[in-house]
């Protein structure tokens, strides 16, 4: 019995894994999708001074270290020498407004902090584990730190991270599933302060032209 396909069903199954094939080489694998934006805000302050502790040993709160990844499209490649701008609320759900005029505020900007990432695109700083706080009839924000991210060689980002999986999560239209992450508690040896860890990757956008 004769199994080869007959011309025109060969061509019908060349003509499908071409497609298949051009499909797979067009499309950008999940890891690699530029990160969601978000809004800017109100609270974001330009020029922070670079710093990767956010809050005061006395800042009042469970502590938290942030940690990730900065990444490129479309290959995915670590980017090195991102500027990663953070701010949020404390963990009364309150943002602290500093005016750089200020001669007594000028160094010091809780709960804001500026960073670079090395050369495996790695990022991290540590603070406290922000507040929901209220909008109004009844909702909330939930828990979330601002990004700021940019680079001459990709488009600037501004995104948020939400933290945890609560009801105001859900009800968010701007907390998307890529955005959310949990948190692990850490209990270390030696009476240290327990705290938390999260991480948050992200990706960007290249630029059609870098800045330079």
């Amino acid at each position: 019995m004769n199994l080869a396909p007959k011309p025109f069903l060969r061509r019908i199954v060349l003509l499908g894994a071409s497609l298949c094939l051009l499909t797979f080489a067009g499309r950008v694998p999940a890891a690699c999708e530029p990160t969601q934006p978000d809004a800017l805000g109100p609270y974001y302050q330009p020029s922070v001074p670079f710093a990767d502790t956010l809050a005061a040993p006395d800042e009042e709160g469970e502590r938290l270290v942030v940690s990730g990844r900065v990444y490129g499209d479309p290959d995915c490649a670590p980017v090195q020498g991102a500027i990663v701008d953070v701010w949020q609320a404390s963990a009364a759900g309150r943002y602290y407004f500093v005016d750089p005029q200020s001669e007594s505020e000028r160094e010091a900007f809780p709960l804001r902090g500026r960073m670079r990432t090395d050369e495996n695109g790695r990022y991290r700083f540590e603070t406290v584990v922000p507040a929901r706080y209220p909008l109004g009839g009844g909702r909330f924000r939930p828990p979330h730190i601002h990004y700021r991210v940019t680079h001459p060689d990709y488009e600037s980002l501004t995104t948020q991270l939400y933290i945890g999986a609560g009801r105001d999560v859900g009800s968010d239209p701007f907390a998307k599933k890529s955005r959310v992450t949990g948190l692990q508690r850490q209990d270390p040896q030696g009476g240290q302060r327990p705290y938390y860890t999260g991480t948050f990757d992200i990706n960007l956008r290249r630029r059609l032209a870098p800045i330079r």
